[in-house]
């Protein structure tokens, strides 16, 4: 594997220097476990593909037809895990100076079958979103934790990643608003921000804030005896959401965690789609296209003008 090297440094050894660099980056809080699990298994297959397919020199065009095979046999999100791997190390070759190219600029991810045309998960009705937000028991540290996640998630768009990666230190006041700091979907660096704008989730994060166990680390801990003050996993923000959607009686299965999120974006959609891209922070304006073209196609819908009467103008 060759892409112009900066120095003689066999590949074997230098994917060992980069699963060092991974292992120490998630030693030191960087970087989760299971993250750098799933980089090195997909710079793992990229480099066995690789051996099988006797090629030296890798180029953006080697990329390409290793996804290609990959797709082949696999999930496009599958391949995009994988590729972050791939995207990952000769990142860190070419910033530590061992190799002159990167591959992989410019090549994107695979894109997946039908994201330009709908969502496959439902948005929220107004009154679904205060039914839910009205169902946690605020007299309580856990009641004002998890109306603190719902209210991050239905006005400031925020993704479940998004509200579990958070640190207490992410808050800041910026022209006289609270913002949170981001790190987004695949992000290492926290370079984005949502802006706490709407009373009431800034209510619900500085109550939450007010009986929070620490004073630093995550922002969302567990409160029970055994896991007290321990980061909230994914797995259990989606279990806390999915059971204040029961208690709310929103029970339809297109309607999950990320209906939330969805809501929000599509408000701002129908208003400003730039704005709406702010709020999602999505790189692709055609991913938020997505929103406009739902948000138009039920605002005013041709099916309202349907009527039915009889020949005196009656019903």
């Amino acid at each position: 594997m060759n892409t112009d090297l900066a120095v003689s440094t066999p590949v074997p050894a230098l994917i060992g220097l980069w699963e060092d660099a991974l292992q120490l980056d998630a030693q030191a809080g960087q970087l989760s476990e299971t993250s750098a699990a799933i980089y090195r298994r997909g710079m793992n297959r990229f480099y066995t593909w690789l051996f099988t397919q006797n090629v030296d020199v890798v180029s953006p065009t080697v990329i390409k037809q290793w996804m290609a095979a990959e797709k082949d046999l696999h999930k496009p999100s599958s391949v995009n895990t994988w590729y972050a791997g791939v995207k990952r190390f000769f990142t860190w070759a070419v910033g530590e100076g061992l190799l002159l190219n990167n591959p992989t600029e410019g090549v994107k991810n695979v894109k997946r079958r039908g994201t330009n045309k709908r969502h496959l998960r439902d948005a929220l009705t107004d009154r679904e979103v205060l039914r839910i937000l009205a169902a946690p028991d605020r007299s309580t540290d856990a009641g004002k934790r998890d109306y603190a996640i719902l209210c991050l998630m239905a006005f400031c768009a925020l993704r479940q990643i998004e509200v579990q990666r958070l640190d207490v230190d992410d808050l800041s006041t910026v022209d006289g608003l609270p913002v949170l700091r981001i790190t987004g979907k695949g992000a290492e660096d926290d370079d984005e921000i949502a802006v706490i704008a709407h009373p009431r989730a800034q209510d619900a994060i500085y109550e939450w804030l007010a009986v929070h166990p620490t004073d630093a680390g995550a922002m969302f801990v567990a409160l029970g005896n055994r896991s007290r003050n321990v980061r909230l996993s994914l797995r259990s923000i989606r279990g806390l959401v999915k059971g204040y959607y029961k208690s709310a009686g929103v029970k339809n299965g297109k309607k999950t965690t990320h209906s939330l999120r969805h809501s929000a974006i599509t408000k701002v959609a129908k208003k400003d789609i730039m704005k709406a891209q702010q709020v999602a922070r999505h790189v692709n304006i055609n991913t938020t296209m997505i929103y406009v073209h739902e948000a138009d196609r039920l605002d005013d819908p041709g099916e309202a003008f349907i009527d039915y009467v009889n020949g005196n103008g009656g019903e």
